[in-house]
């Protein structure tokens, strides 16, 4: 429309995304939402480009609206418009009038030994950032490659760095450092698809820690944890490599080695990755079932497999394989479920010929079940919950009901 309003009528939506194009441009990339004097106010900022360079225009753009009863009118406010520099200094302080659409927008130039990092922009309380930065062409390189792609813990793992001038000249004996950070490895079968491979993973609930109110909380992720760091020197051809000692682990991980070289002359850096896995075993067992959910009285089939990293199936191996049921009863006096687990089957199963085997399982009990299968070093374990169907309680052989 001419005031720059577009109705949908009274469509009914819970959830809404719009975006709006206009040749290479599409906006709106940030959406901000207030309550001002009982008003519900939207209020949507951008500017022209996150990044920009000491010297170059900076471009804001603006525009608010109010959520009335049936509609978004016009917001009639003036506003006061601040945008300050990495270290919260004013590089803006501006009092401006909406235009006839009830927006603005606005355009400054930065200096040309403008601060360097996240710049604010801030509008009656509602913030975006930018960056300004600075790309210099570096006169070296740095390149590190894991002599391995795997290894098993209790191994040495080794990391190569290599420095060198682009017009080729080396970096003799100059110096540089490393932090080694590692994340857990779930192996996903490769080339065996359909398969369960690794122990399940247990996610709980809990107190929120950082609220002095009762609050539940979801614990849980893959994050990664900084292991060690250290140094290392280069020497007279630019090059080194680093050794790392890898600790036996409950868990298979992956491990990132990030290597930063300094020029002694300039005092630029230049930093690169590195990454490798750390293994338990070399082969790694997997499981699957024909059903996905079980009733009691049902049969069970499971495959069983054994594979190396690549996801090739190995024949020959040797297994444990095991059923646990697991029950819970509750302790009126601490509040709390105990846990009982009985082991109802336990074999050794080898892999086939054809590089698989299977086993058959009767619920002659409804409940939890779990089920693992291990060669000492690495595990897999899935949980099966059995519905009681039609059956309230099982009936034993002499007709008492439990």
């Amino acid at each position: 429309k001419a005031d720059g309003m577009y109705s949908l009528g009274d469509s009914n939506f819970s959830t809404l995304l719009i975006t709006l194009k206009s040749g290479e441009q599409v906006i709106l990339d940030n959406v901000y939402s207030y309550y001002y004097q009982n008003e519900n106010v939207y209020n949507y900022i951008t500017t022209d480009k996150p990044i920009y360079k000491a010297g170059e225009k900076v471009s804001i753009a603006w525009i608010s609206r109010i959520l009335s009863a049936k509609w978004y009118t016009l917001n009639t406010w003036n506003v006061q418009v601040y945008v300050r520099d990495a270290q919260y200094k004013e590089v803006l302080n501006k009092s401006l009038s909406l235009n006839a659409l009830w927006a603005f927008d606005i355009s400054f130039d930065l200096k040309s030994d403008a601060k360097l990092g996240n710049y604010t922009i801030e509008v009656w309380g509602n913030m975006l950032s930018f960056a300004v930065e600075e790309y210099e062409k570096p006169d070296f390189k740095v390149t590190s490659k894991s002599q391995n792609t795997h290894y098993l813990f209790g191994s040495q793992a080794k990391v190569d760095v290599a420095w060198e001038y682009y017009i080729g000249l080396p970096l003799s004996n100059g110096a540089g450092d490393y932090t080694l950070s590692s994340t857990e490895f779930f192996f996903d079968g490769g080339k065996t698809t359909g398969y369960t491979f690794g122990e399940s993973q247990n996610f709980w609930w809990g107190i929120r820690p950082m609220s002095s109110k009762m609050g539940w909380v979801y614990y849980g992720g893959n994050q990664a944890n900084t292991e060690s760091s250290g140094k290392f020197t280069l020497d007279a051809d630019g090059k080194s490599t680093v050794s790392i000692d890898l600790a036996d682990s409950s868990k298979d991980k992956v491990y990132t080695v990030s290597t930063t070289v300094t020029d002694p002359n300039t005092k630029k850096s230049i930093s690169t990755n590195a990454s490798f896995t750390a293994l338990r075993s070399k082969i790694f067992l997997g499981m699957k079932f024909d059903k996905y959910y079980y009733a009691f009285k049902d049969n069970a089939n499971v495959g069983l497999v054994a594979t190396d990293v690549d996801g090739n199936k190995l024949a020959n191996q040797k297994m444990t394989y095991k059923v646990v049921k697991v029950d819970y009863t509750y302790d009126e006096n601490t509040y709390k479920y105990d846990t009982k687990e009985n082991t109802v089957s336990e074999k050794i199963i080898t892999t086939n010929a054809s590089w698989i085997a299977s086993e058959n399982f009767v619920f002659d009990k409804y409940g939890e079940y779990r089920f693992e299968i291990t060669n000492g070093k690495y595990t897999t374990s899935k949980t099966v919950y059995v519905s009681g169907g039609d059956v309230l309680r099982p009936i034993e052989a002499q007709n008492v009901i439990e």
